[in-house]
């Protein structure tokens, strides 16, 4: 896959909080090309049959000690469905890492709104309240990326 990113390709969002603690970064140890399984809890494997499509990014973020950040841009590599060992979590999808910074989520365009975002789901960005209100899609995926790569 050599796809050549840029902001208007940050489609989706998904909360990938860990379950055991407040603290922990989720995916901390993955890097910039580095491939890891994404995980989804049950509920939303139907998630993982739609897209995105490996042309398409994905914004994660997470709470980590009482604040919201965005932690992870990332890629799918393909559209096969992972079975995990994980009792909570136990389908995924390969994604590879494009990004990864530590940003405030309140230090972004998307301040507070990641409402719609729940429980380990994927969701088009487009679709949230904000953006349905505002209409600000282009200048939120232009302010995140240009955070990602300060």
């Amino acid at each position: 896959m050599n796809t050549t990113f840029t902001a208007a390709n940050i489609i989706w969002i998904k909360n990938v909080n860990d379950p055991n603690s407040d603290s922990s970064i989720v995916y901390a140890e993955m890097e910039p090309s580095d491939n890891f399984v994404l995980h989804f809890p049950e509920r939303n494997k139907n998630s993982l049959l739609k897209p995105p499509s490996n042309t398409e990014l994905i914004l994660l973020f997470q709470n980590i000690d009482g604040e919201k950040y965005f932690t992870h841009i990332v890629t799918p590599i393909h559209d096969a469905l992972i079975k995990t060992e994980s009792s909570e979590h136990p389908c995924g999808r390969v994604v590879k890492v494009v990004a990864k910074k530590r940003i405030l989520v309140s230090d972004t365009l998307l301040n507070p709104n990641t409402g719609g975002v729940v429980m380990g789901d994927v969701v088009q960005i487009a679709n949230l309240e904000i953006i349905k209100k505002e209409g600000s899609l282009h200048s939120i995926q232009d302010n995140i990326w240009n955070k990602f790569h300060e």
